[in-house]
C-alpha cells in the first residue's frame, strides 16, 4: 500500500501547485490568464496564416527591400511571395478597432492579411467573444512616433483618459499596474504582463535578426527600408511613446 499511495501524493501535489500558480495569477488582477492569451495569439496566427503573411516582415532582403533571390532559403522566398500580395488587401475606411476585426472576419479567407495593428484588433475580437471580456477592458497599444507597432491589451478595469498616454514605453512597463495588464501580441509572436513586455519584445526582436528575418520600417536612419529587428529599431521601440485606445 505505501508503494502505491507515493504516486498519488504526487500527483495531488502536482496538482495543488497547478492550482496556486493559477490563484497567484488571479491574485495578481489579471483579467485573462497567460495561457489564455497564447491560445488567442494562436487563434489570430491561424486566421492570417490562412490568408497572406504580414507585408512588414521579410527574410534575405536588403535595405531597399530588393530580395537576394540567389542566397534566398525557400522560407524567405515563401514570404517575400505572400508579403508582395499581403498589401493589396489589406482593409481600409474602419470606424474603429472593433469595425476593423468584424470586417476582417468576414473577408475571404484566402484575402485576409494584416499586419500588427490587424493582428491586434482580431485579439481583442476573440478575447471578448470567446472570454467574454467586457469592451471597456480592451485596448489596442499604439506605439506611435519611430515606435510603428500596436498590441492588444487586457485590463483589469477600465484605464481613464488621463492615464492613457505614455512618454515611452519603457515608463509604460515600469508602472506598478502594468503588472497585471495581459499583452497579446501576434506579430511579435508573444504573450505576457506588460511589466515584462520590453524584456519579450526584444528578445524577439534578436531571434528574429539571428534568421536572417528584416522588418518595413519608414523611420530609420536611412530612410524607409528593411531593417535589422536588433538594431535602431529595438532602441527606438523602447524609446518610442506608446498610446492606449479603446477597442
Amino acid at each position: 500500500m505505501p508503494g502505491k499511495a507515493k504516486p498519488l501524493v504526487r500527483k495531488l501535489r502536482r496538482q495543488a501547485g497547478r492550482l496556486t500558480n493559477v490563484a497567484n495569477q488571479i491574485l495578481e488582477g489579471a483579467t485573462m490568464l497567460v495561457e489564455e492569451g497564447e491560445k488567442i495569439k494562436v487563434l489570430v496566427r491561424d486566421f492570417f496564416k490562412k490568408g497572406h503573411k504580414s507585408s512588414n516582415k521579410l527574410y534575405d532582403v536588403d535595405l531597399s527591400g530588393h530580395a537576394v533571390l540567389k542566397n534566398m532559403s525557400t522560407k524567405g522566398t515563401t514570404r517575400y511571395q505572400q508579403a508582395r500580395e499581403s498589401g493589396k488587401h489589406r482593409l481600409k475606411d474602419t470606424t474603429s478597432h472593433l469595425d476593423l476585426a468584424e470586417k476582417l472576419v468576414k473577408m475571404t479567407i484566402a484575402d485576409r492579411s494584416g499586419n500588427c495593428g490587424e493582428m491586434a484588433a482580431m485579439s481583442a475580437y476573440y478575447a471578448k467573444k470567446i472570454y467574454n471580456i467586457k469592451r471597456d477592458l480592451l485596448y489596442i497599444g499604439i506605439v506611435y512616433d519611430k515606435g510603428d507597432h500596436a498590441f492588444c491589451l487586457v485590463s483589469q478595469e477600465a484605464i481613464p483618459d488621463s492615464a492613457q498616454d505614455y512618454a515611452s514605453m519603457a515608463d509604460f512597463t515600469k508602472l506598478k499596474v502594468a503588472q497585471s495588464w495581459l499583452i497579446i501580441d501576434p506579430w511579435l509572436n508573444t504573450v505576457c504582463y506588460a511589466s515584462n513586455y520590453l524584456t519579450k519584445s526584444g528578445e524577439k526582436l534578436e531571434k528574429w535578426a539571428s534568421e536572417g528575418k528584416r522588418v518595413a520600417w519608414a523611420e530609420g536612419s536611412q530612410g524607409a527600408g528593411w531593417y535589422v529587428p536588433n538594431g535602431e529599431y529595438k532602441i527606438e521601440f523602447g524609446k518610442a511613446p506608446v498610446l492606449l485606445e479603446p477597442f
